[in-house]
């Protein structure tokens, strides 16, 4: 059974996860371009008339632009579970009203800022700070 902390340590795992899951929606996207790119080819005018001979068969499905299509489906599959994570983060981040509390945990587990410069910051022990993210956080979760 998940207790409330097990929630709010996981939430934190996902703040900590958010660049990172941006970068693999980048990444999804650059890969997807280039299978496009494969699938679709680059054109050109022809500089010569159509030869016919020794023509392959135009009905036969070729294995490699069948892997490059479900290399596609498979890639915006995972594009799409990488936004909705982001997307289940700042809904969740939404539901927190401004203050010192969010401006904290998104410097710390968002930027990755060291712990102890943001309680510096803003005026709090570090524990104090710790204690004040948890209950904000418990909130949401």
């Amino acid at each position: 059974m998940l207790t409330e902390k097990d929630k709010v340590e996981q939430f934190k795992r996902e703040l900590k996860s958010y660049e990172f899951y941006k970068k693999k929606v980048q990444e999804c996207n650059e890969q997807l371009e280039e299978i496009a790119v494969k699938l679709q080819g680059v054109s050109s005018p022809a500089i010569k008339d159509v030869v016919y001979e020794n023509a392959g068969n135009p009905y036969r499905k070729d294995s490699r632009i069948l892997e490059l299509m479900n290399d596609e489906d498979r890639l915006i599959d995972e594009r799409q579970s990488y936004i909705d994570r982001i997307l289940k983060i700042d809904e969740k981040m939404l539901l927190i009203p401004e203050s010192i509390e969010k401006q904290a945990s998104i410097r710390i587990y968002m930027n990755k800022e060291a712990h102890q410069k943001v309680a510096d910051d803003v005026g709090m022990d570090r524990k104090t700070l710790y204690r004040r993210i948890n209950s904000m956080l418990s909130k949401i979760c």
